[in-house]
């Protein structure tokens, strides 16, 4: 599966589809978008229990808790990580 938001849904519509043909693939590698749909088929590789994952209240809330956060800031973040660990160690 690859990146691109859009194709998320077309994935995992994708994935049930081949299940009911008896087609389960034995390997999905994804990237960005992509590797979130194949670790949701990992935790629910059953079309239902994929649709059931898909509706709860659970995932919504892991789902809208993303962030994007800025490079200059992750480097910030990474920065000030990194200090405080030195600070521990040298401690």
């Amino acid at each position: 599966f690859s990146g691109g938001g859009s194709r998320f849904g077309y994935y995992l519509g994708s994935y049930a589809a081949l299940v009911a043909h008896d087609l389960t693939p034995d390997i999905i590698v994804g990237t960005c978008g992509g590797s979130l749909s194949a670790y949701l088929v990992n935790l629910a590789p059953d079309p239902k229990d994929l649709q059931e994952l898909m509706c709860s209240r659970e995932l919504y809330r892991v789902i809208t808790a993303i962030r994007h956060v800025a490079p200059d800031e992750a480097n910030k973040r990474s920065k000030i990580r990194y200090m405080t660990q030195a600070l521990k160690r040298w401690r």
